[in-house]
């Protein structure tokens, strides 16, 4: 039985599917490359599969940076595809596994983008530090005239910031 054929039955697909994804870049020199590269790339839609989810320790990693883990872990998988097709003197399977190499190349950079974007959305927000800072500050100034004014008041006021600022510092 041929590999292709072997990657049919496994997956239960057509032998048209087959073709349609070894010329995305699956290879059918093995049947476990094939394997490999059908449940990294194919498993649910293949191209929100690789800007979602993650092939590294947690699959359902859905964090920006478990997305570009993901895709350079799919850059390095299909790079040694790659190379081990051509080293093998697949010269077929190498020209199709370097258009899969540079889809993932193409995917990681998408990844690697939408990383930076949400690094500087990051960077503009508060830190908590500086948040507690303003509280102590603010509520401060707003204790020392209660207690001035009216002292039983200040000190429910003052217990209540305690309990609020304690639960903020968490």
């Amino acid at each position: 039985m041929t590999v292709p054929t072997q990657l049919a039955e496994h997956f239960r697909l057509t032998s048209g599917r087959i073709s349609q994804l070894k010329k995305e870049g699956m290879p059918t020199h093995s049947f476990e490359d094939g394997k490999a590269w059908y449940e990294a790339n194919v498993t649910g839609n293949r191209r929100a599969r690789a800007r979602v989810t993650a092939e590294t320790d947690d699959p359902n990693d859905c964090t920006v940076s478990g997305r570009v883990d993901m895709a350079q872990s799919m850059v390095a998988k299909n790079y040694a595809l790659w190379q081990s097709a051509t080293d093998a003197g697949q010269v077929r399977e190498a020209c199709d596994l370097q258009k899969a190499y540079s889809l993932s190349v193409k995917d990681a950079s998408f990844a690697e983008g939408e990383f930076l974007e949400w690094q500087k959305r990051v960077g503009g927000l508060l830190e908590k530090s500086l948040v507690l800072s303003a509280f102590d500050e603010a509520f401060g100034a707003c204790l020392k005239r209660l207690h001035r004014d009216n002292p039983d008041a200040g000190k429910l006021v003052e217990d209540a910031c305690q309990i609020f600022s304690s639960k903020l510092r968490r």
